[in-house]
Order: structure tokens, then sequence, then C-alpha cells
């Protein structure tokens, strides 16, 4: 995980919000490589803190006071490359970006964020829609375009009994994903 360069453009008000409230929030080229090895661990997982021993639940605490007028990133880069299985899978997604207005952890700000990558292979990936922390839920619409049937054959390929060597899928659709104390909870709906 890494970047070329991140600015940010602290508010004087954070001052009487009581926590920090960002102006403008910019990285520009972050990259991040996502490797899961022959033995199907994944490098990012190194990154999290072990998992404590199971203690007495404790009442869910408020979030950190976080403001955010707007977030960008430019530019990104996702590596992906999956040696688990009998032929591995490399690929890149670039450019990558996201934008994110009005962002707050508390009160009833928008939230309002847009995702949109590409693959090396030209296939595009559009995400836009709201996101709210208590409890965590995001709704919106994603747009997959152009994805090569031959991309998905090439992960697959050793699943399969047969080859897609022609051919490119289009998806859109609307979800609601909610994250409450019952767990996950997705409705995707596809055009």
């Amino acid at each position: 995980i890494g970047w070329q360069h991140l600015r940010l453009n602290l508010s004087w008000s954070s001052l009487w919000h009581l926590g920090p409230v960002f102006d403008e929030v910019v990285l520009e080229r972050p990259e991040v490589q996502v490797l899961i090895g022959p033995d199907g661990a994944l490098n990012l997982s190194a990154l999290l803190p072990a998992t404590p021993a199971a203690s007495p639940a404790a009442p869910p605490s408020k979030p950190l006071r976080l403001g955010i007028t707007h977030l960008r990133l430019t530019d990104g880069l996702i590596g992906f490359q999956d040696l688990s299985r009998p032929t591995p899978f490399r690929t890149e997604i670039v450019p990558v970006n996201l934008a994110l207005d009005d962002f707050a952890t508390r009160g009833d700000s928008g939230n309002r964020y847009s995702v949109h990558a590409l693959s090396e292979d030209g296939e595009r990936f559009d995400w836009s829609g709201d996101v709210r922390l208590a409890p965590l839920r995001s709704t919106g619409q994603v747009t997959i375009g152009a994805l090569k049937a031959q991309t998905v054959w090439r992960y697959l390929r050793d699943a399969l009994s047969f080859e897609l060597p022609a051919g490119t899928i289009d998806l859109a659709g609307d979800y609601d994903f909610v994250l409450g104390a019952d767990g996950p909870a997705l409705n995707l709906t596809v055009e």
C-alpha cells in the first residue's frame, strides 16, 4: 500500500465541531497490491490487528467525530494476483478515481461518493451512492461495463470444463447494503 502525494486541508471549524473537519483530502496515485499466496493467505491480512480473545460485548460506542467536505483519490492502481489457483491469475485496475463529498461520521450529511475504475483491458467499474456509519449502511448504483468473458474465464479456467473465447458482459443495478447486529444484508437489483 502506498501513494505518491497526500494533501490534507484541516478546517478551523474543527474547533467547534470537537473533532477534525477537513475541507479537502486529496490522495494522488495511491497503489494497493493484493496478493493471495499459494497457501490461500491474503497479504493484506497482515495489516489487521490480531483478533482479541472473546470478551463480554460492550455497548456500541459512537464513532469519532470526523468530517470531510471533499475527498478525492486520483489515478489509483489496484494490482491483484491469486497464486493459490493451479493457473495463477494477475490483473491491474488502473486508473481508480474516487470522489466523496460532505462526509461526516455523525449527523445527517449526504456522505455521497462515486468510484470510477478501468481494468488494463478497458473494462469499466462505476459505483456511486451514499454511506452511513451507525449502523453501517450504503445504498446506490453499480455498473460493470465491457467486462470481457475472457477475463472471467482466465480466473475460473481451472474450475470450468469449457472456454469463453469472446464476448463482453454489462451489468447495472441498485444495491442496499446494511451491516447490522444480525450480520450483513445485501439487496441487489440487477438489470
